[in-house]
Order: structure tokens, then sequence, then C-alpha cells
């Protein structure tokens, strides 16, 4: 049986649609279609027009569908709790994440998901994604007035290529996949086969710089991926995507510029994905992989990010599903007499389950609370040891007080004066200090930074650790220590 599977990759200056037809024979291209999203207007209105200009090319109604939108619409976060479990781990997700968002908790819609590790460690690393509810839901909105009503909506910027690409064999294990747009760039990383690591990243609108300012963000991510998972990581390989500048001579400055190898991604020829030969004369792998990606994530029924859940679940109407609600509704009713006779037969071997069951919910928090002797109510008690652990980790160097990062960024940005000739390379937040290291044109400027930044109430004193001029002479290399 065929099945028809529609992916739908929504970007500020694109949008791109492929159709496959999905057989026990392998997956076939049957319709693709890219057009241009309108700079002016509001992306809404713009969004809404493209859509309407994609309808005519091709058909987009279709019961099964993935849509992605832009990673720079998304929050992305990564955090560890100290201990597994999906459950748990939804259950204090809101708490975990509140110090670390720039808008309320409870505005957004979230997904998340664990990092498997090879140490067997008893705790979890969590990648979570977020977008504004207001956001979905008029996208959602304009999605609907157009006939289109996805069933996965996930983040867009590569990150369903990514995840393709995890599941070839020949994939390296680790990877960057880099989604180029004319203005913007998305950096995934992947280690072991799993996304660790997602940023957004502007580039230099002067095309003859861009592979440049990109090689530098690379390098940028990846120093951040070192600093976040205390791991030496290198990738085996580049791969570029998206529906920017991805040529084979972009290809080449790229690899000469970060000195990894670099291969242009083309996702059709990776998996195998056929076409008529009048379809391949136009696709343009880099421009068509995202969309694509999208659909083959969905007949493979992959698990990713997907924030069409809670309020903005997909509603499936009555009739839509007649005939397999009457069948399951009759077995649904066996399978409850079935149950009650067993339950009255044995009851008595049934509570033995549930103090079993109990006496498993004791075990487990023993175990993750050694220390705690007396056990009332594991739940509650788990709540209280949680917040603790919270506390402990977002209360700075024995001060007591709770600084948000954004409010260090902001102060750090307004300290520095706008006419200073500065570069940062390095900025790690710790709970009782601050570390910046870059470049700049004289020791003045080093002393300037310094006494600015310490004029700062936020900020206890502000040392100079290191001031070097680098060996052509011409620049300043500095670190400054910022207490909190």
């Amino acid at each position: 049986m065929s099945k028809k599977i529609l992916g739908l990759d929504i970007r500020h200056n694109s949008i791109s649609a492929v159709a496959i037809k999905n057989t026990l024979s392998g997956n076939t291209v049957e319709a693709y279609a890219q057009v241009a999203v309108a700079a002016e207007g509001g992306f809404e209105n713009a969004m809404a027009s493209a859509l309407e200009n994609i309808a005519r090319e091709m058909d987009l109604s279709c019961s099964d569908c993935a849509a992605s939108f832009p990673a720079a619409e998304f929050l992305f976060r990564n955090f560890h709790v100290p201990f597994k479990g999906r459950k748990k781990i939804r259950q204090i997700l809101a708490y975990e994440l509140e110090p670390l968002m720039p808008v309320p908790v409870e505005d957004l819609i979230l997904d998340f998901y664990t990092l498997e590790s090879a140490d067997n460690s008893s705790s979890s690393h969590i990648f979570v994604a977020g977008l504004e509810k207001t956001q979905l839901s008029s996208y959602l909105d304009i999605l609907a007035a157009n006939g289109v009503n996805p069933n996965v909506i996930t983040v867009g910027g590569g990150y369903p290529t990514a995840l393709c690409l995890a599941k070839i064999p020949d994939i390296e294990n680790n990877a960057l996949i880099v989604e180029i747009d004319p203005l913007k760039s998305t950096i995934i990383a992947l280690m072991a086969k799993q996304v660790h690591l997602i940023r957004t990243v502007g580039l230099n609108p002067d095309t003859s710089r861009t592979a440049r300012s990109l090689s530098i963000e690379i390098k940028r991510i990846l120093l951040a991926f070192e600093e976040q998972f205390d791991v030496d990581f290198k990738p085996d390989r580049i791969y570029l995507t998206g529906p920017g500048r991805v040529t084979p001579d972009f290809q080449a400055d790229i690899g000469e510029l970060t000195g990894y190898p670099v291969s242009i991604c083309d996702l059709a020829s990776l998996t195998d994905t056929a076409m008529s030969e009048n379809m391949a004369v136009n696709w343009n792998p880099a421009g068509m992989d995202p969309a694509l990606a999208l659909s083959l994530l969905h007949t493979e029924r992959t698990r990713c990010l997907n924030i069409r859940k809670g309020p903005f679940a997909v509603k499936k109407h009555w009739a839509e599903h007649k005939n397999s609600f009457i069948k399951t509704g009759t077995l649904a009713l066996f399978v409850f007499i079935m149950g009650f006779m067993n339950i009255m037969i044995d009851n008595s071997s049934s509570s033995k389950q549930l103090l079993s069951l109990d006496a498993r919910i004791h075990e487990i928090f023993k175990s993750t609370f050694p220390e705690v002797k007396r056990i009332v109510d594991p739940l509650q008690q788990m709540r209280i040891k949680i917040e603790e652990l919270k506390k402990k980790q977002i209360t700075g160097g024995g001060s007591g007080r709770y600084i948000p990062r954004i409010e260090i960024l902001k102060q750090i940005s307004s300290r520095i004066p706008s006419g200073l000739d500065v570069d940062l390379s390095r900025l790690v937040i710790n709970p009782d200090n601050i570390l910046i290291s870059g470049i700049t044109d004289t020791f003045n400027s080093v002393d300037d930074m310094k006494n600015q930044l310490g004029r700062d109430p936020l900020f206890k004193s502000v040392t100079i650790s290191s001031a070097n001029i680098e060996k052509s002479g011409k620049r300043v290399r500095f670190k400054l220590k910022i207490e909190l």
C-alpha cells in the first residue's frame, strides 16, 4: 500500500515543499516546489502569500505532513539533571528552564529529549527546544487557511537533514551540518550520531567574506561545544546544505579555512530516493534537502522534536477514522470484560502487585536520595529535594544572590564603550566570577574596559589576568576576571 507524505520547510526567505510516495519498494519524489518569501509586509503576511503561490504549483493536501519553522524562531537549551526517566524530567522541566529563558516558560510550547551517554551514569543531559505559543498559533492558522494540517512541527535550519544523515550507516559519527541562508546560518553538531547543539548565527552580507565569517562561527561553535560537554570535539566532516550560497568553490573555501573535510549534502542520493528524469533536471539538493528530510523522517517515524502537542495537538475527526474507532472500541470492550473478570478472580494477586509497585517507588527514591532515612510521601519529598538542588545551582559563590545570565550580558555590553576597537573571543560565566578573553588595539583600551566594568554595581571587582602584544605587534590579547 502506498502513502503520500508532504514535507514543508518554512524559512524567512523561502518555502520549500516535497511530496513523496512511500511504498514497500522505497520512496519516490512525486512533486516539489520552492518559492521566495517577500521581505516586506511582515513575515506572517509574506508566509501566507508564499503558501498560496506554492499551492498553485503543487497539491498541498495530504493526510501525512511534517513542517518546520525557522530555527532562529526557537529557543534551545542544554542542562543536566541528577536522575533519569522521561516522566520525572517532564515534571521538573519548567522549574529548570525558568532561570534560563528570556521569556516566561508558560508562554512556550516545549519538547525535549535526553542524550545517551556511554558511561551509564545516573544523570541525564537534556536538550530542549521551545517556541512561543502565540507564534505557533499564528503559523498554524496560516497553514490551516491553505489546507495544511501537519502531524509534526519541528525545528528547521537543517535539523531534519541532520536526523536523516544520522540514520545512514556510512555517515560519520561526529559531524557538523551547516545550513546556509543568504544572511543566516544554522550549525548543528552531531556527536555519536545524536544532535547535541543547535546555533543560528548571522553571516556577512558581503559574499566575498561569507566563507570567512562562517568559518569563524564554526570555530566558535566548536569551542562552545567543548565548554558545554567538557569533551575535545572534532567533527569528522562538515556537511553543507540550504538554499544559500552552497557551491563547490564555497565548499573548498570552508574546507581550507576550517581544516576539516567538507561535503555538499545530497540527501536524495544518500537515501536512494527515486525521482523521474524530468524532475531530476531542476532538482537542487542543497535547497530541497530540508523539505525532503521532513518527508523521509515522517515515513520512518523517526523520533524528533515535535511541538505539535498540548493545546496544539492534532485533532482528528470522527468521520475520518470511524471504522477504526469502532474496531478499537469493540476490542477495548472485550479487553475490559476479560480484565474485569481477571481482577475479580485474582484480587489477592493484584494486591500483591500493588504492594510490590509501592515498594519499587520507595526503592527508586532511596537509590536517588540515599541520605533520606524517613520516607513518608516519596513524590513530595522528591520535589523538595529537587528544589534544594536547584537553589545550590543558581546561587553564586556563597553570595546567595541569583543573577540572570541575560542581565550579566546586558551590563557587560552597556559598559564597554561603543567606539572601542575590541573583539571578544570567549566569555565564561561561572557562579562566582566571569572570564572574558579578547583582542583590542592598545593597553589603554584594556585599562578602559577594566575601569568601565569596575564601575558597575553588579560586579565586585575587575582585574586584568593578562595583557600581551601579539606576534604581529599590532594587537593586544587580554583576559579579564570579574568577581560577582
